[in-house]
């Protein structure tokens, strides 16, 4: 099982994002994961997707992204990256 974590910041100094891709069963989950805190995370809230392995992990990738900007606008964080 191959798994990547990338910790974003720019957010008000209490939010971080977190994407993270992984293989499993002829696919890559992709995650992005909202948190709250610095020291003492919470978990806020996570959304996760599927990608077939044919794809690429690029696209895999790309969808974390797009994932994570979901995140933003549900959120309402927009002003927080300004």
């Amino acid at each position: 099982m191959a798994f990547q974590r990338i910790s974003l910041k720019g957010f008000d100094s209490d939010f971080n994002v977190r994407r993270r891709v992984e293989i499993y069963g002829g696919t890559y989950i992709c995650w992005s994961t909202l948190y709250r805190g610095k020291h003492l995370r919470r978990k806020v809230d996570e959304l996760v997707s599927r990608t077939p392995l044919e794809f690429g992990r690029e696209v895999a990738l790309d969808r974390t992204w797009e994932l994570r900007n979901e995140l933003i606008a549900v959120h309402g964080l927009e002003s927080a990256l300004n």
